[in-house]
């Protein structure tokens, strides 16, 4: 896209702002700069002067294999390894890292952080039930310009036997990695731990897909939040999800439940609903409602 300015005579600095990820990696473009005389200048020549730049690529080609591909959390040591990467001899060597996630990437767990090592040995949290226990593996690959790519992969980690086996497991973990003084594997005997103790029952009675809704992760019996593009009772909940497309605001006139974003028509209008408390206080107690 030309640009162009009018400058006086002398030292001039011109700034030239491009949108992140505008550029694409493994490409070359040349930025060329021409100046002429203004129009009341009897000098129609024009000088040009051009530079190419390089675009860096990011690693590709790299897979990563778990040993084993199933197992129990806190009683199985699992390995991973990514291999097979190809970049630029010039941006070489490669680091690495390694996280694991359950549901969403963005709130995956580290277990090596950026280091050469194309392989770490870790216990792993145990899957979502709802989920047939899969644990997703993660291996970043890094140039030396910091470009990244990732592979993933799944392993299925079924929860420990029982609470005293996790007590058990990582005490005796958790001593081993303190006097190995192994900070590394303190983080992942904990993660594994806390995960394991934090798990819930997602037995549901209907499939939370059917309710436009994300599986069962952190409340008991109940479907997570409403998949993207669609709406309903904020958090996890068991209420159905509707197409934002599709519905009306509270207050706003209607014909069917189907129609109103709380998913409740009534006399006409769409009318507000209490939200359900996770689970009916789990029968420990009773559900309070409090308008702000």
């Amino acid at each position: 896209t030309p640009l162009s300015s009018g400058l006086s005579i002398g030292y001039n600095s011109l700034q030239l702002a491009i949108c992140s990820g505008c550029l694409t990696g493994g490409l070359s473009y040349t930025f060329q700069l021409s100046a002429k005389y203004s129009t009341k200048s009897s000098s129609t020549s024009t000088a040009l002067a051009s530079l190419t730049i390089a675009i860096n690529s990011p690693p590709y080609g790299g897979t990563i294999t778990i040993t084993p591909q199933s197992g129990r959390a806190l009683n199985d040591l699992f390995t991973f390894e990514t291999t097979y990467w190809t970049d630029d001899p010039s941006n070489l060597p490669l680091s690495y890292s390694f996280s694991t996630f359950l549901l969403n990437s963005d709130l995956a767990t580290v277990l090596r952080p950026i280091s050469l090592v194309s392989l770490v040995t870790s216990y792993l949290s145990p899957g979502l039930q709802s989920r047939g226990y899969a644990t997703y593996c993660v291996a970043t690959a890094y140039d030396t310009l910091g470009a990244n790519a990732n592979v993933t992969t799944k392993a299925t980690v079924f929860p420990p036997f029982s609470l005293s086996s996790i007590v058990s497991a990582t005490s005796n973990l958790l001593s081993s990695a303190f006097a190995n003084s192994d900070s590394a594997a303190v983080t992942q005997v904990l993660s594994a731990a806390v995960n394991s103790l934090n798990r819930v029952d997602c037995t549901v009675s209907i499939p939370c897909a059917t309710l436009n809704r994300d599986v069962c992760s952190a409340t008991a019996f109940t479907c997570g939040s409403c998949l993207p593009g669609f709406v309903g009772a904020e958090g996890d909940a068991n209420s159905v999800c509707v197409a934002i497309r599709s519905v009306v605001g509270v207050g706003a006139s209607c014909k069917t439940n189907a129609s109103c974003v709380s998913n409740l028509c009534s006399r006409g209008r769409c009318a507000d609903v209490d939200k359900d408390c996770p689970n009916s206080c789990s029968g420990k107690g009773v559900c309070l409602y409090k308008d702000n």
